[in-house]
């Protein structure tokens, strides 16, 4: 009696798993249900999209999917594929956020000169400095600037502390206090396009709070995202 109560109590638990798995699964197929699915908070500006506005099916259907890897664990392919959903591809970011004015376009951070930057940052791709589901506008450190331009020389440079004095002392918070790392906002002051004294310059404070969630440290944009749906 004791063995068919024990068995009876152990098919009503899987039972209930079951159940309580399919329940879980139709959730998460509702629309209104997909932040369910995130694997973190959105950044700032995207979180009314669908996740099918970044997230897209990887090629193939399941089927080829595991055929796929399967030839690729027995040394039958070179690479492996990609089960269900496709990483997110630059395409994707350029399809909202592709501007005339970028001063930092991907296909020249891509060139071969920059494979330290491409390897300590990943600058050759959106995700180098922008991770989605972390909850801030940027996840680079703000001294990113450093990978690239620790050799920079500026001719006649009418900055004060000029760009040379601030390289040599490992001041590279300061860069984005003048320069808007992909120029869609407006940083003129007066007679130059960027700020020539410290005392212009935005607020480092200002700044790392707009990387990550706060309000807009520098002026208004060239380009919104919205210019390009």
């Amino acid at each position: 009696m004791r063995t068919l109560w024990r068995n009876r109590a152990r098919r009503n638990a899987y039972l209930t798993g079951a159940l309580a798995v399919l329940a879980l699964a139709l959730t998460l197929q509702a629309p209104e249900t997909q932040w369910l699915q995130a694997a973190g908070k959105a950044t700032p500006g995207h979180e009314q999209l669908d996740c099918d506005a970044c997230h897209l099916p990887a090629p193939g259907t399941l089927r080829q999917q595991l055929q796929a890897t399967a030839h690729y664990l027995v040394g039958l392919r070179e690479e492996p594929a990609t089960i269900g959903m496709a990483p997110v591809a630059d395409a994707s970011c350029a399809g909202c956020h592709e501007r005339p004015t970028e001063r930092h376009p991907l296909a020249v951070l891509s060139e071969r000169r920059f494979s330290a930057a491409q390897e300590a940052q990943g600058v050759q791709h959106c995700t180098g400095c922008h991770r989605e589901h972390h909850g801030v506008r940027v996840t680079a450190e703000p001294t990113v600037c450093r990978h690239c331009h620790a050799d920079t020389e500026v001719q006649k440079d009418p900055i004060d502390p000029s760009h040379a004095t601030l390289f040599e002392s490992g001041a590279w918070q300061t860069c984005l206090q003048c320069h808007d790392f992909h120029g869609n906002h407006a940083m003129r002051r007066g007679d130059h396009a960027f700020p020539v004294h410290m005392e212009d310059a935005v607020a480092l404070p200002a700044v790392i709070d707009y990387l990550g969630r706060g309000p807009r440290a520098y002026g208004a944009p060239v380009h919104s995202a919205e210019d390009q749906k």
